[in-house]
């Protein structure tokens, strides 16, 4: 089997999963902000971006096996955290998404890392990985009620 963690520690190979991770988030959102849709390409639009905000949170995963292979805390975070940042530009309803699920994820990424450094990390790792999941599971519920 082939090692991954040389391949991770490149900062071209991070950068580009943040690519195409801002792609994933974003997409759905600034097409159904800019494109003109007919009403059904509309309602499948909606459920995609229903699909990748909160049902599938597809950074949270990414940062999570980055810091599961790597054990490295703020690089886990920003992997977690940074895909959220392009819907900043759309607005208020959106612009608080970064924070408010981009941060869990982030989290769920940190928390990781930290299980790979000794019995108190594996605490607060868990504790870390633990909130995230819950605030995201939180923020889920409030947002599709």
């Amino acid at each position: 089997m082939a090692r991954i963690a040389p391949l991770l520690s490149h900062r071209r190979f991070l950068v580009v999963i943040v690519v195409l991770l801002a792609l994933w988030v974003s997409a759905p959102s600034f097409i159904l902000r800019y494109a003109v849709l007919s009403p059904a390409a509309s309602g499948q639009m909606v459920q995609w971006e229903t699909l990748v905000l909160l049902f599938l949170p597809l950074p949270g995963i990414v940062a999570t096996i980055h810091g599961c292979l790597t054990g490295k805390r703020l690089w886990s975070f920003l992997l977690g955290t940074t895909p959220y940042s392009p819907l900043l530009f759309l607005g208020l309803p959106k612009a608080i998404l970064p924070v408010a699920i981009g941060v869990p994820m982030g989290l769920m990424g940190a928390g990781v890392a930290l299980f790979r450094h000794g019995d108190i990390s594996k605490a607060a790792g868990f504790a870390l990985v633990g909130g995230a999941i819950a605030a995201w599971i939180l923020i889920v519920s409030r947002i599709i009620d």
